[in-house]
């Protein structure tokens, strides 16, 4: 009998060993992860798009030079007739067209019209 409380105790040592690399992988890769998403957070930052489907094109020729300048192509949206309480989503293209980096600093004002 002595020598099945060794072997359990052995076995017991080795599923410990091996059920300990596991957390520290995990931790690891989270890690690695978190790293990479604070590195990319800080690229977006720098000016460049979050969505990751603009791609700084070489032959850009700003509009206004010495200051930043923004465009949105459509400044009017006509929904047509919508019922109270209806929520309404729309995406704006916005667009640094100067030569120095846009910075916004907070959420933009949205004038809303109620119309006839």
């Amino acid at each position: 009998m002595g020598h099945s409380k060794v072997r359990h105790r052995k076995k017991q040592r080795s599923l410990f060993k091996q059920n300990f690399w596991l957390p520290v992988v995990v931790v690891g890769a989270l890690l690695l992860v978190g790293v990479a998403a604070i590195l990319s957070g800080q690229k977006n930052k720098n000016g460049t798009s979050s969505s990751g489907s603009d791609q700084f094109d070489p032959n850009f020729k700003p509009e206004v030079t010495g200051a930043p300048r923004v465009m949105v192509p459509q400044d009017y949206i006509d929904y047509g007739e919508v019922k109270l309480g209806t929520t309404v989503t729309t995406t704006f293209d916005v667009r640094n067209v100067g030569d120095q980096p846009l910075v916004i600093l907070d959420e933009p004002q949205v004038e809303l019209v109620e119309g006839c």
